[in-house]
């Protein structure tokens, strides 16, 4: 795995000077972690790595699509969002622009409660629920779930640490 990514990133700099992006995450987050265990492993290799910290994967497809980072680390729900709305806004098939699609690993999706009675994603039904900040990868994410699951529940956008403190505090309680 190692030398086909390094081959990859090999060609995709050849002949040039300046170091390739990688939109991430937050710098806190596991997207960050992955950009920067590449950059320590390519940089051995002489390929230099700039890992750019965002708000997430919708700043990473918008970063990329503008051109201003060569490539960046997203939750397929939200390349697969992205691009249905752009094949039917525009008729740009972002899925055929992509050059690389490469699953890293499967995204883990965290519930956490405090509330003994919530054994279930269904009990979460009216309930206050932290789904990430807004226009965040992990906020989409919720959006699916909620909808898959036929739940109405009052949203809290905050970030992952800012929801736990909530969630300590009794802010995230249910009603």
């Amino acid at each position: 795995m190692k030398t086909i990514a390094i081959l990859f990133l090999a060609l995709l700099l050849h002949g040039q000077a300046w170091a390739l992006t990688i939109a991430t995450g937050s710098a806190e987050g596991t997207y960050f972690q992955i950009a920067q265990d590449i950059k320590q492993i390519t940089e051995r290799e002489g390929i230099p790595i700039e890992v750019i910290p965002t708000n997430g994967s919708f700043d990473n497809i918008n970063l990329l699509g503008a051109g201003k980072v060569d490539l960046a680390i997203m939750q397929l729900d939200v390349l697969r969002f992205v691009a249905e709305i752009m094949l039917k806004e525009t008729g740009v098939n972002v899925l055929q622009e992509a050059r690389v699609v490469l699953n890293l690993y499967p995204e883990e999706i965290h519930i956490i409660t405090k509330n003994d009675k919530i054994k279930t994603v269904q009990d979460l039904q009216g309930k206050k629920v932290g789904v990430g900040p807004e226009k965040s990868g992990s906020a989409l994410t919720a959006e699916v779930l909620l909808a898959g699951f036929e739940l109405k529940v009052e949203r809290v956008f905050d970030a992952p640490d800012a929801a736990l403190k909530k969630l300590g505090t009794g802010d995230l309680e249910p009603r």
